[in-house]
């Protein structure tokens, strides 16, 4: 027969238990209300991009066209100056660009995924982002230190992550002394890690906030940058996460799943 230290000792577990039970369960039921509310808002915010982006491209293709040939006129008129008419296509391309973003965003699709080996995915993206950049005064290095494995990825979307990282990490840059950006490959237990640190200042918020749509500290920036990364990195059961090393440098940092070959899969047991 129990003593009633023993009954009390009992009880106070299963209470114990049982808060901490209920805490994992509001903690999961305000993750899960957070998900709901960004949806809503971005299924708000695709019904509203898609009523006007057709509007919106019209008059400015209209403007695009016209500066252009008043940009070529403007050659035989001393008085008009053909780089006013530069900021204006400029302008006008970024209003586009915006909109591209917004419609990106909001009719996304699932991958389109290809298995092939991670050797030749990392190789590829580190050659199409040397074209595809203009670096200056940056410096970019590519260090990979995986032999082997394979993974299901979409070129095309993981092209959209590099570009949109590397962008970033030119953009943080700007007027630091020291403008690196390196991007780590490794592979570990269950999935391959790709790291982008850069020498920048560091987020000026808290990093989990990055990662909201429509948040941004840029003066001109969407706010849906990172949040397309992130959404084009869980197509791919994977994760991204944003920190600071030593306080010096600022990493992003990619892990997507290793793929099984088909030897290790057909060795299975399955019973």
């Amino acid at each position: 027969m129990k003593n009633s230290g023993d009954e009390i000792e009992t009880v106070a577990h299963s209470f114990n238990h049982m808060v901490r039970e209920l805490t994992l369960a509001q903690n999961r039921l305000i993750e899960v209300q957070k998900e709901l509310a960004t949806k809503e808002k971005m299924a708000a915010l695709g019904r509203f991009s898609a009523g006007i982006a057709h509007e919106i491209n019209n008059p400015l293709g209209t403007i695009l066209v016209t500066a252009g040939m008043l940009k070529e006129a403007s050659s035989k008129d001393t008085r008009i100056l053909p780089e006013e008419f530069d900021e204006i296509i400029e302008e006008v391309k970024r209003c586009r660009d915006i909109i591209s973003t917004l419609r990106t965003y909001t009719s996304r699709t699932q991958p389109s995924l290809t298995r092939m080996r991670f050797s030749d995915f990392f190789d590829r993206m580190a050659q199409q982002m040397r074209s595809v950049v203009e670096f200056n005064d940056w410096e970019l290095a590519f260090t990979s230190a995986v032999a082997d494995g394979d993974l299901l990825v979409d070129l095309k979307a993981m092209h959209q992550v590099f570009h949109n990282l590397i962008r970033n990490a030119c953009d943080a840059m700007t007027g630091c002394a020291v403008r690196r950006i390196d991007i780590i490959a490794g592979k570990e237990t269950d999935h391959f890690s790709i790291r982008f640190q850069d020498t920048g200042p560091g987020f000026q918020c808290l990093p989990e906030h990055i990662f909201e749509p429509l948040f941004t500290t840029k003066a001109q920036g969407t706010g849906l940058g990172l949040v397309i990364c992130q959404a084009i990195i869980d197509g791919h059961h994977g994760r991204i996460e944003a920190g600071r090393i030593d306080n010096r440098i600022t990493e992003f940092c990619i892990r997507l799943p290793l793929t099984r070959s088909d030897s290790e899969n057909s060795g299975e047991d399955h019973r």
